[in-house]
């Protein structure tokens, strides 16, 4: 990595360091994982700390065993959204756009300071992702200069 792209990044992360209102993360405890690399528990709005996906057991059993004379079923899980799940379009102060998860309460009443500390979340979260060999992140200027102003759109899942 080249020192430009080092500085870039330096930059990026020092907004984390003004983190102070979200419950989650406390940088990137927002998502709990499991015991394998890439498997994903749980996923929780930054802000308020509720949850917005959850593992849910799937209908059909995958597979029966008997282990010590008893029968073990295999159930499927898998990563769902909850009902209070919403992705907000952030837009930012150089027209870009960035889409994030969040509660629906959250989503509706998120002021720009909040929008700020979430999208500094982010970045932190990619960093350590990419430390993790996750691949490398395009640290440009724009990614960490811009500064999110409101929530332009929000989506929730059609129930």
């Amino acid at each position: 990595m080249n020192e430009e792209i080092i500085k870039r990044k330096v930059k990026g992360l020092s907004r984390a360091l003004g983190i102070r209102n979200l419950k989650k993360p406390n940088f990137v405890e927002y998502i709990e994982t499991g015991p394998l690399q890439g498997q994903i528990k749980a996923v929780f709005c930054r802000i308020c700390g509720m949850a917005i996906k959850t593992l849910i057991r799937g209908e059909e059993p995958l597979d029966s065993k008997e282990i010590n004379g008893k029968t073990v079923v295999y159930l499927p899980v898998m990563l769902a959204e909850t009902s209070n799940y919403a992705e907000a379009t952030l837009d930012f102060d150089d027209g870009s756009k960035h889409i994030v998860a969040l509660c629906l309460g959250c989503a509706k009443g998120a002021k720009a300071s909040i929008l700020e500390e979430v999208y500094a979340a982010d970045l932190m979260q990619w960093e350590q992702e990419e430390r993790k060999g996750g691949g490398e992140v395009c640290w440009t200027d724009s990614l960490v200069n811009r500064t999110p102003t409101k929530v332009s759109e929000i989506r929730t899942l059609n129930r």
